[in-house]
């Protein structure tokens, strides 16, 4: 049964919108009531964001209107002043930003003095007030963004829409970066704000056990079009995937789960690609782990445990302290320069600042790290070498652009992101480190990825993975590794590898450490 549209509901009526000839969305139709969260899902490039831009008057329709209370607030010829009064956006790639303090970016956009004006006792007490109202601890407003990492940009971001007084809070994409802990904290002040301040919520997320949890009422687009809206009880996960990518990709998405759990069988020949001994780096502490050949080695721990910089630092990005060992020989990753001589290959997380270079095209995007193997000669590209693989890739990661010659920014985040791990994946090594690999990536692409990692397995590279999605971990890899306080605090191997056991040793290291004879700190002695 449909509930009935209320007066001061968010309603978008026929929207159409285009980018030269790629139809992005095709006469949408949804409803955001007061009190209701509301789940957004579908394929990267199903039209998602469009829906968030065009709902936040960042984008014009061709065709259609945003209306509120019997006012059109965005229309083909039309937006409303002052929209954002209304409306709160947390962009999936992120506004933060970097050069500005916490304080100063929780005030930007505020219909108050701007942030250069605000004294500091009140950019403290703004601060204060909005992260001690969704039940958060205060950080330091004059710490600079730049410092912060992901998730602590995210929930910033978060904050920010949440306190800003609008009566509608898009979320795009806002748990991508985010650990269990925080995952949870957002699911609850999601409803908390929409039961208790009557705020009407709309979250994207390709991680359907969250949107079940999370939303009450769900839409699913498809090739731009609503392909499903109803009440988030009324539908099943599996049927999320059939409505999301059709029959062929959710069969996909099947055989790659079988693919995988097959794989628990199949050992390794125990031959180390990658050793690690009393390997220390910012948080990381005397860690001391291996990858062997043909393995695919899973890290996982809550926010700012050391995963970070122990992955940072293989990438050549970071200074260390320790032994690296590559295949029996020693190495010193003084530079990501060192570190892709030697035979690491490496995709990071936040591909707005690491990954995408914004002002290049999707095919030199792609190419950027095989330009050398792409010549004819020495100094001579082929323009036939580079055409095929910029096809292949493209194939391979069912990459949807208008056209390889397409700008990066005119792709959504998770064409992106596929871009970034075509080139990441696209040269010999032997060792693959991802941090983040399907962040902002919807399943059948997953499917794709993960098929591609028992690939590269089976061709002996060693994989070291860290994602803050367990189901995720406990899905691909042969072993898991838990981080605590910047150790290795629990270990999973084979059919000891499972969502739960992963969850409980990431929030509860507490009897770990006690296990193995470490002294827990008050903080997580209290846990």
């Amino acid at each position: 049964m449909v509930d009935p549209v209320r007066s001061d509901a968010l309603e978008m009526k026929g929207i159409s919108k285009h980018f030269g000839g790629q139809l992005a969305v095709n006469g949408v139709d949804l409803v955001v009531q007061p009190g209701e969260v509301h789940g957004l899902i579908g394929q990267n490039g199903a039209g998602k964001s469009t829906v968030v831009n065009i709902f936040a008057g960042r984008l014009k329709p061709n065709e259609g209107e945003v209306r509120f209370a019997d006012r059109v607030l965005v229309s083909p010829g039309h937006v409303e002043k002052h929209l954002e009064t209304l409306v709160a956006v947390v962009h999936q790639e992120g506004s933060v930003l970097p050069a500005l303090t916490i304080g100063e970016n929780l005030v930007l956009g505020d219909d108050r003095p701007a942030p250069a004006r605000v004294s500091r006792k009140a950019l403290r007490r703004r601060v204060g007030e909005a992260y001690e109202a969704l039940g958060l601890p205060v950080p330091d407003p004059s710490a600079l963004c730049s410092r912060l990492p992901p998730a602590d940009r995210k929930i910033l971001e978060i904050v920010r829409a949440f306190s800003s007084g609008a009566r509608f809070v898009l979320l795009d994409e806002p748990s991508a970066s985010l650990d269990p802990r925080m995952t949870d904290w957002l699911i609850g002040a999601m409803h908390e704000a929409a039961r208790e301040r009557s705020l009407g919520i709309i979250f994207v997320s390709h991680r359907l056990r969250e949107v079940q949890r999370g939303t009450d009422r769900v839409t699913i687009l498809r090739d731009g079009k609503v392909v499903w809206d109803g009440a988030c009880d009324e539908i099943s996960p599996a049927d999320m995937v059939g409505h999301i990518a059709g029959k062929e990709i959710a069969a996909r998405v099947d055989a790659a789960s079988q693919q995988q759990k097959g794989r628990r069988g199949v050992t390794s020949d125990g031959t180390p690609v990658l050793k690690l001994t009393g390997f220390t780096c910012g948080t990381a502490r005397d860690i001391s782990l291996k990858v062997d050949k043909g393995e695919i080695v899973g890290v996982a721990g809550v926010e700012g445990q050391g995963q970070r910089d122990l992955f940072y630092s293989l990438a050549g990005t970071r200074r260390y302290q320790g032994l690296v060992e590559l295949q029996g020989r020693q190495v010193r990753l003084r530079s990501r320069r060192a570190a892709i001589q030697t035979g690491i290959m490496f995709l990071p997380d936040d591909r707005a600042r690491q990954g995408v270079i914004a002002p290049m095209t999707v095919a030199d995007n792609m190419m950027v790290a095989s330009i050398g193997t792409l010549r004819s000669a020495p100094g001579w590209r082929s323009r036939t070498r580079e055409r095929k693989f910029v096809v292949d890739e493209s194939q391979r990661f069912s990459i949807k652009m208008a056209s390889p010659r397409s700008r990066m920014n005119e792709l959504s985040g998770g064409n992106q992101q596929k871009v970034l791990l075509a080139r990441s994946l696209s040269k010999e090594g032997r060792l693959v480190v991802l941090f983040e690999p399907t962040q902002g990536v919807d399943v059948g692409v997953k499917a794709d990825i993960y098929a591609q990692l028992s690939d590269l397995a089976a061709r002996g590279l060693g994989v070291l993975i860290y994602s803050s999605d367990e189901d995720e971990l406990s899905l691909v890899c042969d072993r898991v590794l838990v981080l605590g306080k910047g150790r290795i605090v629990a270990e999973f191997t084979g059919d000891g590898i499972s969502r739960d056991a992963i969850v409980e040793a990431m929030v509860g290291y507490s009897d770990v450490e006690n296990q193995l004879g470490l002294e827990p700190t008050p903080e997580t002695a209290s846990t």
